[in-house]
């Protein structure tokens, strides 16, 4: 399982499902995951590997619940982890 910290509109997050990949991709912007979920609805199979999370909570922590098994398994564990052009959008605390 694959958790991608700042997936956006989930172009990446997509690719890796059609691989073969299961992913949790989280993003701030609702409107930025409104697009990742339109762009899966309507493939099963991508349904299937490719999940959007809105990170409502800028501790990242609070994402890991995601990475679960059905019955509650492996909580907070992924093989995993993509955090790509974030970091330029998160404010500097001691500035």
């Amino acid at each position: 399982m694959c958790i991608y910290a700042g997936c956006g509109t989930g172009k990446d997050s997509i690719s890796l499902a059609r691989r073969g990949a299961v992913v949790v991709g989280c993003d701030p912007s609702e409107g930025m995951l409104q697009v990742y979920k339109n762009a899966i609805a309507n493939d099963a199979t991508l349904a299937k590997r490719a999940k959007a999370a809105l990170l409502l909570h800028p501790d990242a922590r609070e994402v890991l619940q995601f990475g679960q098994t059905e019955k509650g398994e492996q909580q907070g564990k992924f093989d995993l982890v993509l955090v790509n052009y974030v970091l330029s959008h998160i404010e500097d605390e001691l500035a």
